[in-house]
């Protein structure tokens, strides 16, 4: 769309549209975090402190403190780098949907044609694409959406971080506690090792049952070791997804993990008002529909207007070498059969959204009953490792010390049943990490805050 190049003689329409254009681009961008900060659920305290709000308080004792799971968390949305590339990912990803709606833009041409003699030829333009102003309101229709799908996405992803900490402070405790009670059993087992040399070197033990010793022994030490490379490792994990080092002051963990929390026995079998709120509050299904809703508003848009040339209408105004000046309207049209192919890839690709959001849907209801089954599981598992063996294994050591007291039997039965103990513990410990991380799970599925 072409015009006078002298600006005070333009149109008052093309003035009005230049101001704006001006107007739109000396407005204050809208604080685009507050829209990830509406979509987290309420209980979700620290990760809305994430995007627009202040970090929730919390103690911050000496370095010799407990970690607990809140202030791993605290530390990962304060001076981890993990919260500011999701931050970061959002906004660009917004300024792209920004962009791609932005109103239609302006175009100046200015050309100067100097013969050999004479006065030079000047030809100015100011062109509009018809086409982006008409398309406008689909274009905004669709960014609204987009955005939608955008904080969407970027509120899932924080509450993910989130889970990630605190799987990671579950993990890196559990086994901390399961490598110090495999080495007590280690301990234990090169104790009555070392025993069993001694009798055998007098002469009161047989060969087989020295074999036994150092076998139980052999195989005690290899599980510590490994136990401890778990150990190292979780913690090496935990500390990067605070942005710390493994060996900061400050990751002092508890010595075991607390209780799970207790599901009732409604819960066990989700019913549909429980499935009906997990897929209203998944925020990733929720990403997924906004996304099929901005592919859908596209489709049409790109339907409609692949069967429209692209045209730009307006004046354009010369003067020649004579100095006679000249004004007339121009239009120009341009149209490919690429429009049609862009069209089909549009509605190709609404359908594909719509289908992955219907099959995320069912994934969601499928997964909050299996969810919902294996948190239940893993917890009667932990009360039945917990404390009915537990108490088993204790009577049997008291009932071995009870012998050994009454010299009814020799130091090995007693010192196998106390590394027994120990290992029953480590595996009681590895037992509870999984009724947490199974917790996570079904928290997840469910679409509640961690």
């Amino acid at each position: 769309m072409k015009f006078s190049p002298y600006i005070g003689r333009l149109p008052r329409s093309v003035l009005l549209s230049a101001g704006a254009l001006l107007l739109a681009g000396c407005a204050s961008v809208a604080p685009r975090e507050l829209a990830v900060r509406a979509q987290l659920p309420s209980p979700a305290v620290w990760a809305a402190s994430a995007w627009g709000g202040a970090t929730p308080t919390a103690p911050v004792g000496p370095a010799d403190d407990n970690l607990t799971a809140d202030t791993a968390v605290r530390m990962a949305f304060t001076s981890s780098p993990h919260a500011r590339t999701l931050r970061a990912a959002f906004l660009a990803e917004v300024s792209a949907i920004d962009a791609a709606a932005a109103p239609g833009g302006l175009h100046f041409s200015w050309a100067r044609l100097r013969p050999a003699d004479g006065l030079a030829k000047l030809a100015l333009a100011l062109s509009v694409p018809l086409e982006e102003w008409l398309t406008l309101p689909a274009r905004q229709r669709q960014a609204y959406w987009s955005r939608a799908a955008a904080a969407q996405r970027a509120a899932f992803d924080t509450l993910q971080l989130e889970r990630q900490v605190r799987e990671a402070w579950v993990v890196a405790v559990a086994t901390q506690r399961r490598a110090a009670l495999l080495a007590r059993a280690a301990e234990t087992a090169e104790l009555s090792a070392e025993l069993a040399t001694r009798y055998r070197d007098a002469g009161n033990l047989p060969p087989h049952d020295w074999n036994v010793q150092q076998q139980a022994a052999a195989v005690a030490l290899i599980a510590a070791a490994e136990a401890g490379v778990a150990a190292a490792e979780a913690r090496a994990t935990l500390a990067n997804l605070l942005g710390v080092p493994s060996t900061d002051p400050r990751l002092v963990l508890p010595q075991a993990l607390p209780t799970p929390p207790f599901m009732n026995a409604a819960d066990n079998t989700p019913d549909a008002a429980m499935l009906k709120k997990a897929l209203s509050q998944r925020l990733d299904l929720l990403a997924a529909r906004s996304k099929a809703m901005a592919e859908q508003v596209n489709a049409r848009s790109r339907r409609v207007w692949s069967r429209v040339p692209a045209i730009a209408a307006g004046v354009e105004r010369e003067r020649e070498t004579d100095g006679a000046r000249q004004t007339g309207p121009a239009i120009d049209a341009d149209w490919s059969p690429a429009g049609s192919a862009e069209a089909r890839d549009a509605a190709a690709q609404a359908e594909l959204a719509d289908a992955n959001a219907a099959t995320l849907a069912v994934e969601v209801v499928n997964e909050v009953h299996f969810r919902a089954i294996a948190y239940r599981r893993a917890l009667d598992l932990d009360g039945l490792l917990g404390t009915h063996l537990m108490q088993l294994q204790a009577a049997s050591v008291a009932a071995a010390q009870q012998q050994q007291a009454f010299m009814l039997a020799g130091p090995f039965d007693l010192l196998e049943k106390r590394r027994i103990t120990d290992e029953l513990s480590a595996n009681a410990e590895q037992q509870r990490l999984a009724t947490w991380l199974a917790w996570f799970a079904w928290q997840q599925a469910s679409g509640v805050a961690p």
